[in-house]
């Protein structure tokens, strides 16, 4: 057998967030194969490299690989395919040197179905927020009309999915165990809430927001009805800062609280609502799914930001 096919597919490269970790451990395997026939410099020659040290130099991040030396290690390997393709967008998202561009390398590399495969193995979590539309599919769960159809789902969501799409987000979230089947067939939330803390999120989570804030710079084609936007410019202390920050902590945990509970005309009335609003069919149904960005951010300071 071949001893690099055998090391290449006992390390899949879709379980891989970082190329160059990718290659320490192919090195490692390696080393550990012919401890005393392989080295850097062997594998550096075999892959085609006039340098010895380049490989070592790019694991250690001193080095970046171009197209032409990603087909070297590629060959080497070896990648083949679809991992071939998958190792060059993840070579592009390690290097990026710009936000957008990481996003944009992010976005293709979440599109691999093996990517997202290999952390549903793991029961990663954060897999839940790989995709904008699964949280979507997984408050649609709560709606008394629920189809656990993919061509229902599909026709449901705004911006449009794919079929495709519908089912791996079904998928995804029975394998998460994010829903529960009852007796009947009719789905449910395996629990209530879902959330992401304000630091340290990762870059699933990361990705998610980029995508909402994109969700909701494309609402403002929507009806009036169907939106809320505002935006203020505000000159203040540190102090208010940090009170305003507190203070949308807990209106969202008001918010928690607000769709936690049933909505009764009473309400909508003690919020001065009007009764041609109150009155409208269905109107108290649960049979919508909203997404509500929150941001708020300095853009000036006193001390400056280029001094």
């Amino acid at each position: 057998m071949d001893q690099n096919k055998s090391t290449a597919d006992s390390l899949n490269i879709f379980s891989y967030d970082d190329y160059r970790n990718f290659l320490a451990d192919f090195y490692s395997q390696k080393k550990a194969q012919q401890p005393q026939q392989f080295s850097f410099r062997v594998m550096s020659t075999k892959a085609g490299f006039k340098t010895p040290s380049f490989i070592p130099y790019v694991i250690q991040g001193k080095r970046n690989l171009t197209l032409e030396s990603i087909e070297k290690i590629a060959g080497l390997v070896p990648l083949k395919g679809r991992p071939l393709e998958y190792f060059k967008t993840l070579v592009m998202f390690n290097q990026a040197k710009s936000n957008e561009d990481r996003n944009r390398h992010y976005d293709t590399m979440k599109e691999f179905k093996e990517y997202v495969q290999m952390r549903l193995l793991t029961n990663d979590q954060c897999t839940y927020m790989l995709k904008w539309y699964y949280p979507v599919v997984r408050e649609m769960v709560r709606w008394p009309s629920f189809r656990p159809e993919p061509q229902w789902v599909a026709s449901k969501i705004k911006p449009r999915i794919f079929v495709e799409q519908a089912k791996e987000a079904l998928d995804v979230l029975q394998s998460l165990q994010m829903i529960s089947v009852n007796p009947d067939g009719s789905w449910k939330q395996a629990f209530p809430k879902v959330g992401s803390p304000d630091q340290g999120v990762g870059r699933e989570v990361l990705s998610f927001y980029d995508k909402a804030i994109l969700l909701g710079r494309d609402s403002l084609k929507l009806p009036a009805s169907e939106r809320n936007i505002s935006s203020m410019i505000m000159s203040l202390s540190p102090a208010s800062f940090e009170l305003i920050r507190y203070r949308i902590n807990e209106f969202q945990k008001e918010l928690n609280g607000i769709i936690s509970q049933e909505v009764t005309p009473e309400h909508m009335r003690a919020q001065q609502i009007p009764e041609d609003i109150i009155n409208q069919k269905e109107f108290f149904d649960v049979s919508e799914v909203g997404l509500l960005n929150i941001q708020f951010f300095k853009v000036a300071k006193a001390k400056g930001y280029y001094e």
